[in-house]
């Protein structure tokens, strides 16, 4: 049989927004103990805007518990969100590396030419790609950063929607501001 089921419908929490632009759901990844847990991480741009003259809205990472083969919405939780000014440059990607440890990217928060310097600001998660620990509903810092914010392994970003380490460990990441 080739019938279709719907894994995840957050359409109630996730901005698509009248205005065509990078909002949505951006990225998923497995729990990696998500055989005994089944949560999924998602990233996406809160549902907050509803028409194009209103702000941005923040760049949410949240936990969603698989029942039954489907993501339960009543289960989606917040774990961290990064405010924006604008709503484009969102990126979004989420990637398990291992020892309940997580990438994510965000986007620099939009706007021509980043005209707030985000990206090359180390003291904002802006323009970045995140290193977080998962562990127990919560997420929490992996480094010590004496000259920036705790989460920020990479600044100087642009926009990165995705990325992927490869087998010697290097990060690749597609930027495409």
């Amino acid at each position: 049989s080739n019938s279709v089921e719907t894994f995840l419908d957050i359409s109630n929490n996730v901005s698509s927004g009248p205005v065509p632009d990078e909002r949505g759901l951006l990225g998923m990844a497995f729990d990696e103990d998500f055989a005994n847990t089944g949560v999924v991480l998602l990233s996406y741009v809160q549902n907050i805007v509803s028409d194009c003259d209103e702000p941005a809205t923040p760049a949410t990472l949240a936990e969603a518990v698989v029942v039954d083969g489907v993501i339960d919405p009543a289960s989606v939780r917040v774990l961290i969100q990064v405010e924006k000014s604008n709503r484009n440059h969102n990126g979004g990607h989420v990637i398990g590396i291992g020892n309940d440890q997580y990438l994510w990217s965000i986007g620099d928060g939009g706007g021509s030419e980043d005209p707030y310097g985000n990206g090359q600001n180390s003291s904002t998660r802006l323009g970045a790609i995140l290193l977080l620990e998962y562990s127990n509903g919560t997420v929490q810092p992996v480094l010590n950063n004496t000259s920036g914010d705790d989460y920020v392994l990479h600044h100087g970003l642009r926009n990165p929607w995705r990325f992927d380490v490869d087998p010697e460990n290097r990060l690749w990441i597609a930027d495409v501001g």
